[in-house]
């Protein structure tokens, strides 16, 4: 009886360990499969705020600059990308190992930017992705004035 099994229990806690030592295998196979892939995504992606940039980097190994795609909003950056099976023409393969692979990832950005001012480029399997913030996101610096003068008031004596 399903009711039977609770997580302490001898029999709940089997199951779960069986569950967790599965999830780490499949984690592992997937690995070593496919490096850069952990979790289930892909590509990993580092993002930073440096003065009025975010910056992304993604590794996209054995991709081609016509092969990504790279769309951005004011709160996210998608990153996109497909890689086929490529045999010239007239050759025949003999091996096949790189895999056709394809991605699709959207990123929530944590500061609103101009997607008019983004550049984004592939050097070595790097892809680097530069946004400008949005100028409604910066701070904006405020003029501290006496309450007088907020007021319309005269502050000049005499």
């Amino acid at each position: 009886m399903l009711s039977a099994v609770v997580p302490g229990t001898m029999l709940g806690g089997s199951l779960s360990r069986l569950f967790r030592e599965a999830e780490d295998l499949l984690e592992s196979s997937v690995a070593r499969a496919m490096p850069g892939v952990v979790g289930g995504v892909f590509p990993q992606v580092n993002l930073w705020r440096q003065g009025d940039m975010l910056i992304a980097e993604a590794e996209v190994p054995g991709f081609a600059m016509d092969e990504v795609e790279v769309l951005a909003s004011e709160d996210s950056l998608t990153l996109r990308g497909r890689r086929t099976q490529h045999v010239p023409e007239g050759a025949t393969a003999i091996r096949v190992e790189r895999r056709v692979m394809e991605f699709d990832r959207t990123i929530d950005l944590p500061v609103e930017i101009d997607p008019e001012r983004v550049n984004a480029t592939l050097v070595h399997g790097v892809l680097r992705v530069e946004m400008a913030i949005a100028a409604s996101a910066l701070p904006k610096r405020i003029e501290v004035r006496g309450v007088s003068e907020c007021s319309g008031e005269s502050t000049s004596e005499g």
